[in-house]
C-alpha cells in the first residue's frame, strides 16, 4: 500500500466500504510477506468494526470482500475447509450483485477444488460462462487467458482431453491476438500443451517433451526466473518420464533439480 492509502485507512470511518477494502489489502500484503499474525489482525479488526453496519447491501458487499480475504489467509494456513467456505460465500455474494470480485472469487474457489483433487468440479467453475464473459469485459485478456489455461489443466487431470484441447485453442488465440500478455502465462500454455500431447499419446511423444522443455526455458528466462512454473514443468517432465520408462530423461531432470 502507498503512504496515502495507509493514511486513508486511519482516517476513513470503520464502517465505510473503502476502509474495508483497504483493510483487506493490508491483510493480503501481510500474508504475502509471511506475517500471518498481522494478516489475521487486520481481518479480525475489519470484521469487528463492520459488524454493526445496518444497510443490508453494504453489509453483504463488505462480507464478500472480507470472506475472500479470509479464504486466502485460511488457504495459506492450510485450513482448506474454512477456505472453501469463505471462497464459496464470497463467490455467491459477488455473483449475486455482479461485482468485479465475482470472477476472482470463483477462480480461487476453483483453484481450491483443484488442489484437493476435485478436478471435475474445478473445471465446472473455470468454464462457467457467466464468469467467462465478465473475465474478458472487466478484467481483461490476461485474466481470460488464465481462465482458459486453468480449465485446460483441470480437463487434462480429469481425463477430458477434448475439453482440454478446446481450452488450449482458445488460449492460443488470445496469445496470438493480444500483445503484451505475461510471459508466465505463455509458459503455462506450453506446459499444458505438452501435458495434453503426452497424455493423449500415453507419453510417446517427443513433441510433448519439447513443449515442456520450452516451458522450462520461458520460466527460466524471466527476470527474475519464475521458479513455481519451472518446478511445475520439471515435475511434469519427471512424471511423464516415469510413465514411459524414459530413465535417461528422468535421471537428467532429477540431477538438474538437485543441482538447483
Amino acid at each position: 500500500l502507498t503512504s496515502l492509502e495507509l493514511t486513508a485507512v486511519d482516517r476513513l470511518p470503520g464502517d465505510s466500504f473503502a476502509w474495508v477494502a483497504l483493510r483487506a489489502l493490508q491483510s493480503g500484503e501481510a500474508r504475502a510477506r509471511g506475517d500471518l499474525k498481522m494478516a489475521n489482525y487486520y481481518l479480525r479488526d475489519a470484521t469487528e468494526r463492520t459488524a454493526e453496519v445496518r444497510h443490508p447491501l453494504i453489509s453483504e458487499l463488505m462480507d464478500s470482500i472480507l470472506s475472500h480475504a479470509q479464504g486466502l489467509l485460511a488457504q495459506t494456513e492450510g485450513n482448506f475447509a474454512l477456505a472453501l467456505s469463505k471462497f464459496k460465500n464470497s463467490s455467491e455474494i459477488s455473483k449475486r450483485h455482479g461485482t468485479r470480485l465475482a470472477p476472482i472469487a470463483a477462480m480461487d474457489l476453483a483453484g481450491l477444488h483443484w488442489a484437493s483433487g476435485q478436478y471435475a468440479r474445478a473445471l465446472e467453475l473455470h468454464t462457467d460462462e457467466h464468469h467467462r464473459s465478465e473475465d474478458l469485459e472487466r478484467l481483461g485478456p490476461a485474466w481470460s487467458l488464465r481462465s482458459h489455461l486453468s480449465a485446460a489443466k483441470c480437463a487434462i487431470d480429469c481425463g477430458k482431453l477434448l475439453i482440454a484441447e478446446t481450452e488450449l485453442r482458445a488460449a492460443e488465440q488470445l496469445l496470438r491476438e493480444t500483445a503484451g500478455l505475461p510471459e508466465m502465462l505463455q509458459g503455462y500454455y506450453l506446459l499444458y500443451s505438452g501435458e495434453l500431447d503426452l497424455t493423449a499419446l500415453e507419453g510417446n511423444s517427443r513433441g510433448g517433451f519439447d513443449l515442456l522443455e520450452k516451458a522450462c526455458q520461458i520460466f527460466e528466462s524471466m527476470d527474475p526466473p519464475y521458479h513455481a512454473g519451472l518446478l511445475d514443468a520439471k515435475i511434469s517432465i519427471t512424471q511423464y518420464a516415469i510413465r514411459t520408462d524414459d530413465y535417461k530423461r528422468l535421471f537428467a531432470i532429477l540431477h538438474n533439480i538437485l543441482e538447483e
